[in-house]
Order: C-alpha cells, then sequence, then structure tokens
C-alpha cells in the first residue's frame, strides 16, 4: 500500500470495519440459511446483503490501491442511514434482524468517527500555521495610534510555523485615508530582519472609526497587499486595527488555506471564525 494518501490510522479503523463487516455478511448468511425464521426478518436482512458485500468491495479497494478515503465515509454514512430507515420501519418483535442491524449500524458509526478523528488530525499536521502572542497584538495597538499608522513585523520561521516577533513602525506619507511606508525606515526594517534571521511575515496598519466594520481592507489596500505581496512572501498577512480594539486578519494566504493563524495568550477574543476577526479586551 504503498503512496497511500491517509495515516496508519485510518487504515487500521478502514481494516477492522472490513473484518466486522465480513463477521456480520457471514452471520446474516447463516440466519437466512435457517429455516425457522420469519420472512419479513429474512427479507429485512437480505436486503442489506448486497450493500453489505459492495461496502466490502469499495473496502478493499481503498486499500489495495491507497486512494482518498473521503469518499467511502460518504458511502458508509448512506448504507448507515440505510439500516436506520429499516430499523425504524421493522416491527419489535423481529428481534433477530433487529440485533443484526443494529450491530451494523454500530459498527459503521464507529468507523465513520474514528476516520473524522484521524484525518482531521492528518489535516491539521499538514498545515503551516502563523502564530501571534496576545502581547504582540497589543504592541500594534499602542504603536499604531492616532491612525493611520504603518507597521511591519518579523517573522520567525520554527519548522512548518512562522512565530511574528518584532513589529517595526515605518509610517510614511499620509494622505486620502492611506499611508504608505517610509523608504529609509522600511529599509532599515528590512535590514534588521535580514540580520536578525527573519522575514517581512506582515503588514499592520490602523484605520480610523470604531467597530468591527471599520476593520475591513479598502480597495486600496488590496492593492497595496499584492505590492508586499509581489516583493515580499507569498504567504503575507494583513492586519488592519481600529481604536476600539477590534482586529483583522486578511490576505490571499489565509482565505486559501495556505497558512492558518493561531493566537495564544490571554486578552484577545476571536470574534469571527471565518473572517479571522478578533478583538482585544480593553
Amino acid at each position: 500500500m504503498a503512496g497511500r494518501s491517509y495515516p496508519g490510522a485510518v487504515s487500521r479503523a478502514l481494516k477492522t470495519l472490513l473484518r466486522a463487516l465480513s463477521k456480520e455478511y457471514a452471520r446474516q448468511v447463516a440466519i437466512l440459511r435457517r429455516c425457522g425464521e420469519s420472512p419479513a426478518q429474512v427479507e429485512a436482512l437480505a436486503a442489506f446483503l448486497p450493500r453489505i458485500a459492495q461496502v466490502r468491495a469499495v473496502l478493499v479497494q481503498t486499500l489495495q490501491d491507497g486512494t482518498d478515503p473521503r469518499p467511502v465515509r460518504d458511502i458508509l454514512r448512506r448504507l448507515a442511514g440505510e439500516v436506520l430507515s429499516n430499523l425504524e420501519a421493522l416491527p419489535e418483535n423481529h428481534r433477530v434482524a433487529r440485533e443484526s442491524l443494529l450491530r451494523t449500524l454500530s459498527r459503521l458509526n464507529r468507523a465513520d468517527a474514528q476516520m473524522a478523528r484521524c484525518l482531521e488530525e492528518a489535516s491539521k499536521a499538514g498545515r503551516r500555521f502563523v502564530v501571534l502572542s496576545s502581547a504582540v497584538a497589543y504592541q500594534f495597538c499602542h504603536l499604531l495610534f492616532p491612525p493611520e499608522r504603518l507597521l511591519v513585523v518579523a517573522g520567525r520561521r520554527r519548522g512548518k510555523s512562522t512565530v511574528l516577533e518584532a513589529a517595526f513602525d515605518v509610517t510614511g506619507s499620509n494622505s486620502g485615508g492611506h499611508v504608505r511606508a517610509d523608504p529609509t525606515r522600511l529599509g532599515r526594517a528590512l535590514i534588521a530582519m535580514d540580520l536578525s534571521d527573519t522575514y517581512l511575515a506582515a503588514w499592520v496598519h490602523s484605520h480610523p472609526g470604531a467597530g468591527p466594520e471599520a476593520t475591513c481592507p479598502s480597495a486600496t489596500d488590496q492593492h497595496q497587499h499584492q505590492d508586499w505581496l509581489r516583493d515580499y512572501s507569498p504567504d503575507l498577512l494583513g492586519v488592519i486595527v481600529v481604536a476600539d480594539g477590534w482586529m483583522r486578519f486578511w490576505g490571499p494566504a489565509l482565505e486559501h488555506g495556505q497558512v492558518y493563524l493561531q493566537v495564544v495568550g490571554s486578552g484577545i477574543h476571536q470574534e469571527d471564525r471565518d473572517g479571522h476577526l478578533y478583538r482585544l479586551a480593553w
């Protein structure tokens, strides 16, 4: 199974389910061969034998080919839904058929839960994080007001993560509600990053106004970000803060899942999981 695209724990979950379904298939076949069983119970079991055989074949093929197991979860869920519907329609006195269907449903649900955990852990293991401490977030706000001011932030690579460290004030000209970096200040900041083995990982500026809406990037901000991306890191983050403590992280790297933000420390609260919107506890 060389080259499979899922972790060993998922493989073990699939193998466990395959063994369980094989045993259940054999058990149901044995029940069907008994002459004294209720025809209704036999019919209920017989309806699922082809489906169980189909799922077993899919599991075997997935394990042999090392293909993505996520489509298998959809198949398992559909079969679990069929089993549940049949159980709800089956009379209480059809004990043998109910026990067999309940075992099948339990095993399907258990395998689905195991695969969900394993796939989530595997997904997290491959992610690249940008880590920001709450102390640095407070530093942004203390340096950026009154608006509009501009900082660049040094990032240090640690394995797959980038830790945001020192912030440099590079505020230059301010006109039309937009601030640009002073070339001399920016040059000094970049030299400091080079000497300290860090790189330009984020740029932060303040907006006038208050509330979460005031943190939205303007069209000018978007154009500025494209300039930064061209000249610096493709994972560059943009950050916009306002005076009442709202703070938005943005940029293509976050929006497309190339990097994930991890904020550590107290005094800062995530307000919008999808929009990367936070608020400092003033």
